[in-house]
């Protein structure tokens, strides 16, 4: 027995010299405590990319009466304690799961098209729409039904998506007009519009429907805003401010000609471009923000907001609270010390994403969405309003307006761009877009003025005609099936997106 023992002992200390001079370790059932410790070079190999783990030199020296147990995977192993055995349990769970499904499992790359998703199927839209006579409420334009062409434009809509499905980057338009929305954006319609409408009717109905720009910057103040833009250039911010504030003083017309905005930008912006990149946080808050408060946030009326929720106008519709229900920006009624009633909205992309073309096509979708939740909210209480949207991507500010033209006929028209100033010397280009600002602001203000009218006064009840026009907002199941998930921007993009 003693032999027996002396001889275990003698292979036991020749296997961990042998060990010891090979630079390796077996592969052992280590305590919990030790299986995070860091690994050696020599442990890496590079051909079969195989780690082992290390045991200290305390555990090779314990009591070589009780040695460890050298396994591949001994689960009734009394190293492992408590926690150790619940978190083997879990990943026995796991690989018994995938196990399962080994047979029915295919390799799924990130970077191709899931072809499995490809064809996207509608339900719950009719293949045809309930009447397609011609109503006494058409809307017409230059003697041409816009109606009827817009009833069979969203046929063809439905016919493509069941049969060969809709892809966010391709079919923006038609996936918006299953929510009845006519998106008119010069030079940027699908072939499908031009073929069911023509050019020139698109462009008619946009010039038809988008409000004219007709509010200019007084000349003396666009004077006054380059001449202290000079004098920070020449002299010092400190100089330019001081200029800004004597005029400010002296003409109060300029407090609401963006003479504060002008201030703050001077203040705040570089001399020179900053090279990096900045994040859509950073964009929002050193560079939007400022815009788009001292244009359109008035804190007894009308509040700018960045919020992380759901519309309210959306849940009426029993959306869940998923991100394609929550807009960046919105601008709320100021009601009873409450925020409520949005009548603005926005989606701001950051400039790493402005070549993102799948992103941002769909950042257009849930602007329409939006807008027509917003708007049909409004003609629920009696008003009939105009809705305002904006979508950013990197420095430029795209703005569009939604209206209820015609029965199940909702235009979502592009108003005009801008472009955010980087530095003191972009203020000049932004000081001949100030004016769009202020025909935007006008545009909110008489939706303001309209829809507290009807808060105030609820016994005046709502236009059963204009209240009989609207439709039903694409569902979120729906859209949930209409939209890929592949994200591929080598497919043709009406927009520009990314493209220039």
């Amino acid at each position: 027995m003693s032999t027996i023992k002396n001889l275990r002992k003698t292979l036991k200390k020749d296997s961990r010299l042998f060990n010891r001079s090979m630079d390796a370790s077996p592969v052992i059932t280590s305590p919990p405590n030790l299986r995070d410790r860091e690994q050696t070079p020599e442990e890496y190999d590079a051909g079969k990319r195989n780690v082992q783990e290390l045991l200290p030199d305390e555990t090779i020296l314990q009591d070589e009466e009780n040695p460890p147990k050298i396994s591949d995977q001994d689960q009734s192993s009394p190293l492992h304690d408590e926690a150790d055995e619940t978190e083997q349990d879990y990943s026995n769970t796991s690989t018994d799961e995938d196990n399962d499904d080994d047979s029915d499992y295919v390799y799924k790359d990130p970077f191709t098209e899931d072809t499995k998703d490809e064809n996207v199927v509608i339900t719950n839209v009719p293949l045809r729409l309930p009447s397609s006579k011609n109503s006494e409420f058409d809307l017409f334009v230059n003697d041409v039904n816009i109606s009827e062409k817009f009833r069979i434009y969203i046929n063809e809509a439905i016919l493509h998506a069941n049969s060969e499905g809709l892809y966010v980057e391709s079919h923006t338009h038609e996936i918006l007009s299953l929510s009845s929305i006519l998106v008119l954006i010069p030079n940027s319609y699908s072939t499908k519009m031009v073929e069911v409408f023509g050019l020139q009717v698109l462009e008619s109905i946009h010039r038809e429907y988008t409000p004219t720009l007709s509010i200019s910057l007084d000349t003396e103040i666009e004077s006054i805003y380059r001449n202290a833009i000079k004098t920070c250039l020449k002299d010092s911010r400190r100089s330019a401010v001081d200029l800004l504030c004597t005029n400010i003083v002296n003409r109060s017309e300029l407090r609401d000609n963006f003479g504060f905005l002008m201030i703050d930008l001077i203040r705040s912006l570089p001399f020179d471009k900053i090279r990096n990149e900045p994040s859509e946080l950073t964009l929002i808050t050193n560079y939007l923000d400022r815009i788009m408060k001292e244009a359109f946030h008035d804190p007894d009326k009308y509040i700018v907001q960045w919020p992380n929720t759901a519309l309210t106008e959306s849940k009426i519709r029993k959306l869940d609270g998923s991100r394609t229900k929550q807009p960046d920006f919105v601008v709320s009624m100021n009601y009873q010390s409450r925020a409520t009633n949005v009548i603005y909205v926005g989606e701001v992309s950051g400039p790493s994403e402005k070549n993102n073309v799948y992103k941002n096509c769909l950042d257009l979708v849930r602007i329409g969405i939006f807008m027509k939740d917003c708007i049909d909210s409004a003609i629920s209480q009696g008003a009939g309003i105009k809705i305002l949207g904006f979508q950013c991507i990197a420095y430029s500010v795209d703005f569009y307006v939604l209206d209820l033209n015609g029965e199940g006929l909702y235009t979502m028209n592009h108003i005009a761009q801008i472009s955010i100033p980087e530095t003191i010397k972009g203020l000049f280009a932004f000081i001949d877009e100030l004016h769009i600002l202020l025909n935007i602001r006008d545009i909110l203000v008489k939706s303001y003025d309209v829809l507290i009218d009807k808060l105030q006064n609820p016994g005046l009840t709502p236009s059963e005609l204009e209240s009989s026009f609207k439709r039903k907002t694409l569902d979120t199941p729906e859209f949930k099936r209409l939209v890929s998930k592949t994200h591929c921007v080598k497919r043709e993009c009406p927009l520009w997106f990314g493209r220039y």
